[in-house]
């Protein structure tokens, strides 16, 4: 099963609406994190990701295949604003 990195954005009655990031750049408006930064860091990612507004679900069965952003001292909120500004 691939894992993503992946944002919660909402909890719905019916499971949660989640993005997620891909290691595919696109030429759409995107929000990068790069693995080498704060947040690419504390994510462990392994190469740069993009998340894109389309890159969304709701469902309970997603839960499962995301890896949940990163918080404490590495996690960096500007990233978290941008992706959710992105994806509404």
């Amino acid at each position: 099963m691939k894992r993503r990195p992946a944002l919660v954005l909402e909890v719905l009655a019916d499971g949660v609406r989640v993005t997620w990031g891909t290691r595919t750049e696109r030429d759409v408006p995107h929000v990068c994190v790069r693995a080498a930064e704060r947040a690419g860091l504390a994510w462990k990612l392994a190469s740069d990701t993009w998340f894109y507004g389309a890159n969304q679900t709701v469902a309970a069965d997603a839960l499962r295949k995301i890896i949940p952003p990163p918080t404490g001292r590495l996690a960096d909120p500007k990233v978290a604003v941008s992706i959710r500004a992105l994806a509404t």
